[in-house]
């Protein structure tokens, strides 16, 4: 999981989608809907921005009234977290992803292991987990692994035809021939 920092001052929801799914700030942006940066902050609404962000199902993990971040444990798996600076009745809240002991939070520009985090006395609010993590990480293995090949898809056409790949060529251009086995009767 990549560090993506928010662009925006509420973008932390787009951010820590961006950051679950292994994707830019404004890749994340694109499946907004519409939707301000804002508004998908709202609990209501955050959940939905994620699961169509990592085409993974998402639930609600806890806890049942806001408790210390830094006083909890996290599974190895990413999970979203809701923190806010009162337990009852908060100034300031945001959205962060959490994976074993590492806290990405998007208003800072690196993530930092729990014991480490300036934060960790604020309160959690809201807990989201992938309804099967298993299936996150596959996705995930697979969005990357499709990136990698686009990626030298189009280094591959640069060096064949100089600059770019003309329209309609993607499959030619990396359509590899291997020669004929060579068996023992063809040697003789």
């Amino acid at each position: 999981m990549f560090h993506v920092p928010k662009e925006e001052f509420m973008g932390c929801a787009i951010a820590s989608a961006a950051m679950i799914a292994d994707l830019s700030y404004d890749e994340a942006a694109s499946f907004g809907g519409g939707e301000s940066a804002e508004d998908l902050r709202w609990v209501n609404k955050f959940p939905k921005f994620l699961e169509t962000v990592t085409k993974t199902r998402w639930v609600r993990a806890g806890p049942l009234w806001p408790c210390l971040l830094g006083k909890t444990s996290f599974p190895d798996f990413p999970v979203a977290a809701l923190i806010r600076d009162h337990q009852w009745f908060p100034n300031f809240g945001q959205w962060i992803v959490i994976k074993g002991k590492l806290v990405h939070d998007p208003g800072l520009p690196n993530a930092l292991l729990m014991h480490e985090y300036r934060f960790k006395g604020w309160y959690m609010s809201e807990v989201l987990r992938p309804r099967n993590p298993a299936d996150l990480k596959r996705r995930q293995f697979s969005e990357r692994l499709n990136g990698f090949f686009k990626e030298i898809t189009n280094e591959i056409a640069v060096m064949k035809y100089g600059s770019s790949m003309p329209t309609g060529e993607t499959a030619q251009c990396c359509s590899t021939s291997f020669p004929e086995r060579r068996t023992a009767s063809r040697w003789k």
